[in-house]
């Protein structure tokens, strides 16, 4: 009697078979619109947090705020090498809330700015 082959997958594991950051990487381009809209919208809060940071705008969020104060390096693993470690590991389609709340949180930002911005006397000549 014959022996059935096991099914395997594009990467050669067997179904549900390996950890699961190899089966998240092995398919990460299925959904690569969700992955990299997180990433691109927490890259875009972290360069509006800077510039409104630097414009004398206090940071509202407390986390973000101790992070500021502390230096470039842990704001930079908070805001670059966590999403992209998030992205990774979790599937697309539970990032869908994430990115919709990103969205909103640049869109508050970019509000911030504009208002900070409009309040400024005019330059003199």
């Amino acid at each position: 009697m014959k022996s059935i082959p096991a099914a395997r997958t594009r990467t050669g594991l067997p179904p549900k078979t390996g950890s699961t950051l190899w089966r998240s990487a092995a398919t990460f381009k299925e959904h690569l619109t969700e992955k990299l809209s997180f990433i691109f919208l927490n890259q875009l809060d972290l360069g509006l947090t800077l510039v409104a940071f630097n414009m004398r705008l206090t940071e509202v969020n407390p986390i973000m705020a101790t992070l500021l104060r502390a230096g470039p390096f842990p704001l930079l693993i908070v805001k670059v090498a966590i999403p992209i470690l998030i992205a990774w590991l979790v599937p697309g389609r539970l990032l869908i809330p994430a990115v919709a709340l990103l969205m909103v949180v640049v869109g508050l930002d970019i509000r911030a700015i504009i208002i900070y911005v409009s309040s400024l006397p005019p330059p003199s000549p």
